[in-house]
């Protein structure tokens, strides 16, 4: 009888990240529960002055491998870009798109490798504290060179030139603290569910959110920007129409020089 050897799964983690201390709790928190599994975890910056910040997590744990870019790229090439080119970094068999996570509540590290067995894609079920709602992200997937990004705004849609193998995972949760400012946390919505935005303090997390993020949705309505969400874009910019356009003013005005 043939004996088939099944690979041992590898992870790359993959994360574009603006708050150090929150990455640095991700690391510390998989290290425990799945660090025999993870070969590297790859973090995209485009802060330069964060930079140092990120090397003091590297030096404590060197499967981190800091990518940096100039502040203005993900404003001029979008979050696919760089989700796409952490993608095509990575080394480990399994890619794990680990991003909207603070807390990964893992129950059994071993039932959660067996699962990535039977699979290609998989949902993890993730508590936003913005909006207070839990939603399936897809966020972890096979890299098998058939799946890339494609969207310039933060929910980017997978897109891929096949129908995977989709599963929902039962054996992980997710929290993630996504409202550092009350104002974030506390967001009012229309009846159909799309947020109602104020411009927040410049300055705060919020605000630097939402300078990039509304920027992009901004280009995504008024200049074709990629996205395969765009219907829903449209609905959430005509809501509110005059914030996001102060944000994409402003947005152009921070980098127009860069």
């Amino acid at each position: 009888m043939k004996i088939i050897k099944i690979p041992k799964l590898t992870l790359s983690t993959i994360s574009a990240s603006r708050r150090p201390t929150g990455y640095l709790n991700l690391v510390k928190q998989l290290e425990e529960k799945l660090s025999d599994y993870i070969v590297e975890y790859l973090c995209f910056i485009d802060d330069i002055k964060l930079k140092p910040e990120y090397d003091k997590i590297k030096e404590q744990y060197p499967k981190v491998k800091i990518i940096l870019a100039q502040e203005n790229y993900i404003w001029k090439n979008g979050w696919d870009s760089v989700y796409n080119l952490l993608i095509k970094s990575s080394k480990g068999l399994i890619c794990w798109m680990i991003f909207d996570s603070d807390e990964i509540i893992l129950d059994n590290s071993e039932r959660f490798i067996d699962d990535l067995y039977d699979g290609e894609l998989f949902g993890i079920n993730t508590k936003m504290q913005r909006g207070n709602v839990f939603e399936n992200k897809f966020q972890l997937f096979y890299n098998n060179g058939n799946i890339k990004y494609f969207g310039l705004v933060h929910e980017n849609q997978i897109f891929m030139n096949h129908s995977p193998k989709i599963k929902i995972l039962n054996s992980i949760r997710i929290n993630h603290n996504n409202a550092l400012d009350k104002n974030s946390k506390e967001l009012k919505k229309t009846e159909d569910g799309i947020p109602i935005l104020e411009i927040e303090e410049e300055g705060t997390d919020g605000y630097n959110r939402n300078l990039l993020y509304e920027g992009l949705t901004w280009k995504v309505v008024n200049q074709n920007g990629r996205q395969q969400n765009r219907d829903y874009l449209i609905r959430y910019y005509n809501v509110n129409k005059e914030v996001i356009d102060e944000y994409y003013k402003r947005a152009v005005e921070k980098w127009k020089k860069q």
